[in-house]
């Protein structure tokens, strides 16, 4: 399992998610917040490998349906 990041966020507290956050890029967990330094928080999901190596993103890449689809969940 790797980890996809969506962003990173400088607070002092850990930020609250929005209400309407939607389940992100399909095939990963949902989204959660890590801290990632004292004032750092990074919005992350596990993802499987076997869909997000560099061969898959290479493959996916190639395909405009599967770009805009991967934007538009991120």
């Amino acid at each position: 399992t790797g980890t996809y990041v969506y962003c990173v966020v400088q607070a002092a507290r850990r930020p609250t998610l929005p209400a309407g956050l939607g389940p992100g890029l399909d095939g990963l967990a949902a989204p959660r917040l890590l801290q990632v330094a004292r004032d750092l928080w990074a919005l992350v999901a596990d993802a499987p490998l076997e869909r997000f190596d560099a061969a898959a993103i290479e493959r996916g890449l190639r395909d405009l349906d599967w770009v805009a689809a991967q934007a538009q969940a991120h």
